[in-house]
């Protein structure tokens, strides 16, 4: 009976060992700052006929402050968007910083998706340009969006994997008329 009370109670000591370890991690997980960016068009907006929509989410349990938001392309090139710079093709629904506490309204910024098109293309980019846009957050942290693609051409924002899907179609379109 020595022997069976003796794993028992190293099988409870473990559990309460894992246990602990587990709550301990969703514990510090949960606490981390959280934001959540996204990039998307809008078209017909009341100022500008196609715009680059930029949100930012907090979707933790922690509040942190927002400042400048820009745009990152390859070859560590930046976009950013000073206030009055952009004057009406650039506009930010809250002020810089914004002190972004969980369960406060989203983040939004609305920047002419023609200007930003005609900017990139005078820096050399043409056709569908990887970016990502950003936030700049307190202590130098940065949030970023997933990559997406522009269209230099047209200021037109899809993401990579309808533009995988697109191609795909195309080419299949392609063979099947051979």
């Amino acid at each position: 009976m020595t022997l069976f009370s003796v794993s028992s109670e190293v099988i409870t000591l473990a559990l309460a060992i894992y246990g602990s370890v587990v709550s301990t991690l969703i514990y510090v997980y949960d606490r981390r700052i959280r934001i959540k960016v996204t990039v998307t068009n809008n078209i017909d907006m009341p100022d500008f006929k196609k715009a680059i929509v930029i949100q930012a989410a907090n979707i933790g349990t922690r509040g942190t402050s927002l400042g400048s938001e820009f745009l990152e392309f390859p070859q560590n090139f930046k976009m950013w968007f000073p206030e009055g710079l952009w004057g009406a093709s650039h506009r930010r629904m809250a002020p810089d910083p914004y002190e972004f506490a969980p369960g406060k309204p989203d983040l939004m910024v609305v920047i002419d998706s023609k200007a930003v098109a005609a900017s990139i293309r005078e820096d050399g980019f043409s056709g569908l340009v990887p970016f990502k846009a950003c936030f700049s957050g307190a202590g130098g942290k940065k949030y970023k969006s997933k990559e997406k693609l522009l269209n230099a051409d047209t200021g037109f924002v899809i993401s990579k994997s309808l533009y995988r899907a697109i191609k795909a179609r195309l080419s299949c379109s392609k063979s099947s008329k051979k």
